[in-house]
């Protein structure tokens, strides 16, 4: 199975299309491969073309609440960016699965309890499969 170096979930949403633009037109884009994932697969179509990406970036529908399909699209990346919110009630299950399957996870969360519930639950397993989980690294982007 080919991995994408990087996969943004919740490309779709507001602060998704803000990075998925930002890394398509990033200098060093050559040097990775992007994915986009969202539950929409004709969203995130309409994602690529209106953003014009490269045909290289592959494409990810999934159902964010079936584990399993949570766990085969985030085996699908070397790394997460988590833009689907809110937080507490959507992304746990996808830290869960970067933590298992050793996909390193950022996020843009401004939700402090569930970060402390992250750290409590999937600290040790991260640890175990060296895989680095960072949530509010954006914290908070909000239009």
């Amino acid at each position: 199975m080919q991995k994408v170096d990087v996969l943004v979930l919740g490309a779709t949403g507001y602060t998704g299309q803000l990075i998925v633009e930002y890394l398509e037109k990033h200098p060093s884009r050559h040097t990775f491969t992007l994915g986009i994932g969202g539950r929409s697969f004709s969203k995130l179509q309409k994602l690529s073309e209106d953003l014009s990406l490269s045909s290289s970036v592959s494409i990810y529908p999934f159902d964010i609440s079936d584990f399993g399909s949570v766990t085969q699209v985030v085996q699908k990346a070397r790394v997460v960016i988590n833009c689907i919110g809110p937080f507490w009630k959507w992304s746990t299950p996808i830290v869960r699965a970067c933590a298992q399957y050793n996909v390193h996870y950022v996020d843009t969360t401004g939700e402090p309890w569930w970060i402390k519930d992250l750290i409590r639950n999937y600290d040790y397993q991260a640890m175990k499969t060296n895989t680095i989980i960072i949530p509010a690294s954006g914290f908070d982007s909000v239009p």
